[in-house]
């Protein structure tokens, strides 16, 4: 990869030294390290539940997968998530059967190929010394191989990043303009795993225009670029113009997203009457809902979009001060070590698996030297401009929806090859004696690990993370019939959550260990705390009506009719919580009363009507008929 002599020497790499074998033993060393590491964490979690049976969004890629792998290959509505990791595992799967195990072994391999794809980039750009450090320390990164093993789209979309990375250089040193094709395609395929990949197209398009010579050869090759981005895109494109009969490229959750990272409004004012918080399976939906609720009309998936953007930005326009407030504490989060979770807990996991609590790299560590080899690199930032681009890309997406260990983590193949050279850079500092160099660099790190390890988070939310994993795995134990587990796990979670943070969260975990203890005689230990908990959460309707109809069907019908109480004071049109409440005094035995209730269900929603008139006919005693009137003689 050469500059050739028709590309634009300032925008392009100087050349890579020669291969020497000394560059095969480092290559060689860096995938042998990554695989052993990744091998040992498998040994170490192959046994635990959740590996087996996946949690959190990992449940929702599984069973999506399988959906898709039995038949279902274009499914039947709009794509709440990216499409090409569900497509991907469905491929697995229709070889190895649905076993998650598999997923996570092919990961770990992709994991083996980013680090060398690190090091051989690194290399490339930098040096060999840069090579191997970059790639020794994606090898030994604990939230690289967490990510790996996890059926998250985190390693799929680092190693195809890394791939545009080294195809765009690849492409750039040679005069056809059908080499962007490979980089082109690959893009597409990062678009399709996660839509904000598409920025990448204007940081590798203006490179190109740079790189190369002639006003021909630039139009030829930014057209080969653009188009087979487009290729790759088209067919979800056209499954979407298919199904739904809309034109939606990929996924129209970005408004969705940013809506949610800048506008600080509770979730129940937000989604749909009857939802007790949002799903990812059904992310989309709702907030369409929500707007044809505020809109008092149907909307398309595009509008829904359009609408949530607009909302987004008069809330931003409205509070100028506050909003650049959190995108500072964005900005800061974002160079913090810490792994906030949106899916499996990464502390989570690490407090059930020692292997992870090893001294292995963490974001913290490889942050200081990654900037510091940014600010070293800055004078050769046109040939390097893709992977300042890349960094510009990521970051700005964490500011503009929120900062997450999933996203961020899409960083780290720029990060890697930065920090490969920052630490190259400390060692030659050294071995050359330049001690006021050295004093510098080393200073400013200092500082850098300092902020990059500050206690930022609050102490509560990291709880609130620990019970979210804690009450998915209950979920996981309970359907397996492992009750007594599944409690532990329940309790743990109620225990981790504190009484006036999230009381939705605490009411769910309550109602859930609640439901698992009646699968065990004589196990009511959580009625009390059911009953100090309901006044607490009066806001929450639906699920004050799924308490009220298990107590009920449990045989506490006075219990259930708090809770039903409860909930008609916050909505008092739920029909259905007037016919749970009708039911609840049946079994109280008192029928005049419930079927008072019932006629309210009734007139508040129609549609009840046939349910209630199939309750058994006790309920609607058939009147005597009236005596045949006499004839008067």
């Amino acid at each position: 990869m050469n500059p050739p002599a028709w590309a634009a020497p300032a925008w392009f790499p100087e050349p890579a030294p020669p291969w020497t074998r000394r560059d095969t033993a480092y290559a060689a060393g860096v995938c042998i390290l990554a695989f052993l590491v990744r091998f040992g964490y498998w040994l170490a979690v192959r046994n635990e539940l959740w590996f087996a049976h996946p949690i959190v969004d990992a449940e929702i890629y599984h069973l999506w997968a399988r959906s898709i792998a039995g038949g279902s290959f274009l499914g039947t509505g709009i794509f709440n998530q990216s499409p090409l990791y569900p497509y991907l595992l469905a491929a697995l799967y229709a070889v190895t059967g649905p076993r998650p195990e598999a997923a996570a072994l092919l990961q770990l391999g992709f994991g083996v190929a980013s680090c060398g794809l690190v090091f051989l980039l690194a290399r490339r750009l930098m040096s060999p010394a840069a090579g191997l450090l970059a790639g020794v320390g994606e090898a030994c990164y604990a939230p690289a191989f967490f990510f790996e093993a996890t059926l998250l789209t985190a390693a799929l979309i680092h190693l195809l990043n890394l791939l545009v990375l080294w195809s765009a250089y690849w492409a750039g040193g040679r005069s056809q303009a059908k080499a962007w094709l490979l980089p082109g395609f690959l893009l597409g395929l990062s678009v399709l795993a996660r839509p904000n990949a598409l920025l990448l197209l204007v940081v590798l398009g203006f490179w190109l225009w740079k790189v190369t010579d002639g006003l021909r050869r630039r139009l030829a090759s930014l057209l080969v670029l653009t188009a087979a981005v487009v290729l790759m895109i088209l067919p979800v494109t056209l499954r979407n113009l298919f199904v739904l009969h809309e034109f939606v490229l990929t996924v129209p959750s970005g408004a969705l997203n940013f809506y949610l990272g800048n506008v600080d409004r509770p979730l129940a004012k937000v989604l749909p009457p009857g939802r007790d918080g949002l799903l990812a399976y059904r992310f989309v939906e709702d907030f369409k809902e929500s707007a044809e609720r505020r809109l008092g009309r149907p909307v398309t998936y595009s509008a829904s979009n359009r609408f949530w953007l607009a909302e987004t930005l008069r809330d931003i326009g409205s509070h100028p001060g506050r909003s650049a407030l959190r995108f500072f504490r964005k900005f800061v989060s974002f160079l913090n070590h810490y792994e906030n979770a949106t899916t499996l807990d990464y502390y989570f996991v690490r407090q059930r698996v020692p292997y992870l609590r090893w001294p292995w790299l963490h974001f913290g560590l490889v942050m200081p030297l990654a900037v510091m080899g940014l600010i070293l690199c800055a004078p050769r930032i046109r040939p390097l401009f893709p992977l300042y681009g890349f960094v510009a890309v990521y970051l700005l997406s964490n500011l503009l929806f929120f900062v997450s260990a999933e996203y961020r983590y899409g960083v780290m193949p720029a990060f890697f090859v930065f920090a490969g050279l920052g630490a190259a850079r400390l060692v030659a500092y050294w071995r050359q004696g330049r001690r006021r160099a050295l004093l510098l660099a080393a200073a400013g790190c200092l500082g850098l690990l300092w902020l990059g390890n500050l206690q930022l988070r609050n102490p509560l939310d990291h709880k609130a993370g620990l019970a979210h994993a804690h009450f998915s795995l209950g979920k996981v134990y309970e359907r397996q019939g492992l009750i007594k587990d599944a409690l532990r796990e329940f309790g743990q979670a109620r225990a981790l959550l504190a009484p006036g943070q999230d009381l939705n969260q605490l009411a769910q975990v309550t109602f859930a260990e609640f439901k698992a203890s009646l699968r065990l005689p004589g196990q009511y230990t959580v009625l009390k705390g059911m009953q100090d908990l309901l006044p607490k959460i009066m806001d929450n309707a639906p699920l004050l009506d799924q308490y009220g109809t298990e107590l009920s069907a449990h045989g506490f019908p006075e219990l259930a009719l708090l809770a039903f109480r409860r909930a008609l004071q916050v909505a008092p049109a739920q029909g259905r919580v007037w016919l749970h409440t009708g039911l609840a005094l049946l079994r109280l035995g008192k029928p005049a009363k419930a079927q008072e209730a019932f006629a309210r269900a009734k007139l508040l929603d129609p549609a009840l009507a046939p349910e209630i008139q199939r309750l058994p006919p006790a309920v609607f005693p058939t009147p005597a008929p009236s005596p045949a009137p006499q004839k008067t003689p």
